[in-house]
């Protein structure tokens, strides 16, 4: 796949900030948008539209797998979807047994380094499914509660995963539950628009699987629980 090229990915740390939960309106960087049907980011066959290391990321069985078997990786890599973003709901399915993931969103890619981003994640794995995080920045802003994710995780089989973005509010539900939610207070600190990504974590080898990524443009006014049961 022609966008697929040799990486140097990125290293960095995990630093945990105090939990900030917040529930307030709508309010801060962004605006509204009009709505638009959900399109897919991943047609189940290439990875065109992406750009990843081709070591790293593959297709198999209408799943992009990120494995970094067999001697893991130094440091953390990407593979990025084409295109910036602004306020959106993306739905995405995910299998992961072990080590760490995410999800990359109103990130930028870092000059000179490969494929390596900064900015907003949502993180898969190391029992912080859910948790909304800033990579290459704060840490963790809204740690997922451990008790709840025990309840609605299913480890080592296929997850959903909704990530929900509009001006400077952020959800995220697992398998319809409630994760976390964060808003974001400092205007400098949150970009209109950017990338999405997913990561493939440094650490001991580890493999990770998305399918069914789709993305939605929703107005505000659409800013709910993707189901009955998300509010509980």
């Amino acid at each position: 796949m022609s966008h697929i090229r040799m990486a140097q990915p990125l290293q960095s740390g995990r630093r945990l900030l105090p939990a900030l939960v917040v529930m307030a309106a709508l309010s801060g960087c962004g605006g509204n948008v009009a709505r638009s049907p959900a399109r897919p980011l991943f047609d189940g066959r290439t990875l065109d539209g992406w750009q990843g290391d081709s070591r790293v990321w593959a297709v198999r069985d209408g799943a992009i797998v990120g494995s970094s078997r067999p001697a893991g990786l130094a440091r953390n890599t990407f593979l990025i979807a084409d295109g910036s973003y602004a306020d959106f709901t993306l739905h995405a399915d995910f299998k992961h047994a072990e080590g760490g993931s995410g999800v990359q969103f109103r990130s930028r890619r870092l000059t000179g380094d490969g494929f390596r981003v900064a900015g907003f994640q949502i993180d898969i794995g190391d029992g912080e499914t859910g948790s909304i995080y800033e990579e290459a920045g704060r840490g963790t802003l809204a740690a997922v509660d451990p008790a709840r994710l025990r309840r609605i995780l299913r480890p080592g089989d296929w997850n959903t995963l909704t990530i929900r973005a509009i001006g400077n509010r952020f959800e995220v539900w697992v398998n319809g539950r409630v994760a976390a939610r964060y808003t974001e207070p400092s205007s400098e600190r949150c970009p209109r628009s950017g990338l999405i990504a997913l990561q493939m974590q440094a650490g001991l080898p580890m493999d990770i699987a998305f399918r069914n990524l789709r993305i939605e443009i929703p107005g505000s006014a659409d800013f709910t629980a993707p189901s009955s049961t998300a509010a509980r």
